[in-house]
């Protein structure tokens, strides 16, 4: 469920719909702000995927509550990601389809020593420096999966600008081999 629609639930249930209807608005402008402010988001694709035991690595599509605040701020969420996550907010590709991740923009989560696969440090955007690494001591990390009004602008204050040096190839350098 979207965090408007989780605020505009809450609201109802305590009795304070219009209180919740501020905070949307609140936190809505906020991400137009950002989005206004970093007009290269526009148009660009976005992944977000991580690691997975087994050497899989698991990718959120358009359905996840993240994927849809990254969409908030201007990106769009690939088709091939969208077509292997299906109807659900997360699937798992395999190594051999790890070429799916070769966006514009890559968001990786978890195990940072799958970022040592061979396979994945060919990437274009892995190479060029298009990465935002949010390992799980990352503040981010936590903040952008509870995805409330309360988190979002953290969020905006930790991501934004890394996804922006991002956007421009001066994103995350890959780790040595």
């Amino acid at each position: 469920m979207p965090w408007q629609e989780q605020m505009g639930t809450i609201g109802r249930a305590l009795g304070r719909s219009d209180k919740a209807a501020e905070v949307v608005a609140d936190v809505g402008a906020r991400i137009a702000g950002e989005r206004e402010a970093n007009p290269a988001f526009a148009g660009l694709t976005v992944v977000l995927a991580g690691g997975v035991a087994g050497g899989s690595f698991g990718v959120f599509g358009a359905q996840d509550p993240k994927v849809r605040l990254l969409t908030e701020l201007g990106f769009t969420s690939p088709e091939a990601i969208d077509r292997a996550t299906g109807k659900e907010h997360y699937g798992e590709i395999s190594r051999e389809r790890l070429r799916l991740i070769d966006e514009d923009v890559l968001i990786f989560v978890g195990d940072p020593g799958l970022r040592d696969d061979p396979l994945f440090r060919r990437l274009d955007v892995v190479r060029e420096q298009r990465t935002v690494n949010l390992d799980e001591d990352d503040a981010a990390y936590p903040a952008l999966n509870f995805n409330t009004p309360l988190s979002i602008p953290f969020v905006l204050d930790t991501l934004v600008p890394r996804l922006a040096a991002a956007a421009t190839g001066n994103g995350a350098t890959p780790s040595s081999p």
